[in-house]
């Protein structure tokens, strides 16, 4: 193979599918995949054993080194190129890899070339203001000492003489260009080679300055910053949605699986007939039991429906994909205001509370938390949480609110 294509992982089960799919879509074909993994405890060992391109070239390390994890990748396959790709970093486009290779089939006297990083749309404004300044402007050869590898790529040639610093902790790709500067090597930017990067390179999370969101407005305006529609990310991409049913399997009433087509509900999966299913679960235990089962069928999210419930509208279902797809969290649960149960917010805590007529005026200030019409969970998450799901990542497909520990928006 002409490319080896080394992806770094560590808990990567919600981005690695999105990532090899999009590899599967490149038009050039002629690479090869190592995934060097750092200690997962989520499901992206098997999304990796699943994929037949890297199946036998899964290396685990037990004591991991940025640089050492690169090198080690490089070493376990011969290949012209070493393309370096984050596991979180999903290519935006099927000429992505060509744009990396052409550069450097036409730019004899460049050893290396780095790659465009854009925000997703839930990227936090800090981190989306990094990833603005630090990519921008036309494809270009330079020397200074500046290379950014979770979207990149390096000769084979060059790497075997100038390897990685195995014993830095962080920044191992500023410390090789800095090397390569010295030297007076030359690295290439190529804006046309560009992949989602959802944390930024600082990581800043969802703290946000006091200037960061005038300043992305300001890059917008300017042309030089890019938010990516994570959506369209997903469309064409091998990647599966199981409809999971739960509820009462001998619901005899109008139940919501039984008023729509069947078509509405794809890769269907009953969670009482799962061979390890009991009546007593948890729910916790349930969907926990559930992850782990499609994730061996490469299913990346799961959408639930309760067929207990009388009344289900597609509506609600879409509402709740759209909310998934454009903030993306840990793992989300679809909630709605109803007349129904309540989420009545306390000091620490949300409790439960029965609809009543004295509670009706109060109902603005509440909503109605459903496991099931269309809730969309993430399968990484479950796995690596054992079926918990973390308070704060609660989303109404009214919208949008996120529901904290500690307060209930409409």
């Amino acid at each position: 193979m002409r490319v080896n294509i080394i992806i770094r992982t560590l808990n990567e089960g919600k981005w690695l599918p999105l990532c090899l799919s999009s590899l599967e879509r490149q038009n050039y074909q002629n690479f090869h995949v190592t995934i060097v993994d750092s200690g997962s405890v989520d499901n992206t060992l098997e999304v990796a054993r699943n994929y037949q391109r890297a199946s036998k070239s899964l290396v685990r390390l037990t004591d991991y080194k940025p640089g050492k994890a690169i090198n080690i990748g490089a070493k376990d396959h011969d290949s012209e190129f070493i393309v370096l790709l984050s596991a979180h970093c999903v290519p935006l486009s099927e000429d992505w890899l060509t744009r990396l290779i052409s550069f450097l089939d036409v730019h004899l006297d460049v050893v290396a070339a780095y790659g465009r990083q854009v925000p997703l749309s839930f990227t936090g404004p800090d981190d989306a203001r990094d990833l603005a300044y630090t990519f921008r402007g036309e494809t270009r050869i330079t020397t200074s000492p500046f290379f950014h590898n979770a979207n990149s790529i390096v000769r084979n040639t060059l790497w075997n003489k100038i390897p990685f610093d195995e014993n830095a902790e962080h920044i191992e790709d500023m410390i090789w260009a800095q090397n390569l500067s010295n030297l007076n090597y030359k690295i290439g930017y190529i804006k046309e080679a560009s992949v989602s990067h959802y944390h930024g390179i600082n990581q800043h999370g969802s703290y946000s300055s006091f200037r960061s969101h005038k300043l992305v407005e300001l890059l917008s305006e300017l042309d030089i910053y890019s938010q990516t529609n994570f959506e369209k990310l997903w469309i064409g991409l091998d990647l599966n949605v199981a409809t999971v049913l739960i509820g009462q399997p001998d619901f005899q009433g109008l139940g919501a699986y039984n008023l729509q087509p069947k078509s509405t509900f794809k890769n269907i999966v009953k969670a009482w007939e799962i061979s390890n299913y009991r009546t007593d679960m948890s729910l916790a235990e349930l969907l926990f039991t559930v992850a782990k089962k499609v994730s061996h069928q490469n299913v990346a999210v799961i959408q639930v429906i309760d067929i207990s419930h009388a009344i289900i509208e597609q509506t609600l279902i879409d509402k709740a994909k759209a909310t998934f797809f454009k903030t993306f969290p840990d793992a989300v649960i679809t909630c709605w205001s109803d007349t129904g149960n309540y989420l009545m917010a306390s000091e620490d805590s949300i409790d439960v509370v029965q609809n009543n007529n004295d509670l009706r005026k109060n109902k603005n200030k509440m909503n109605r938390m459903v496991i099931g019409q269309g809730s969309m969970l993430c399968v990484s998450e479950l796995i690596k949480n054992n079926g918990e799901i973390k308070s704060g990542v609660l989303v109404s497909t009214d919208n949008a609110n996120i529901l904290g520990k500690k307060y209930v928006q409409r």
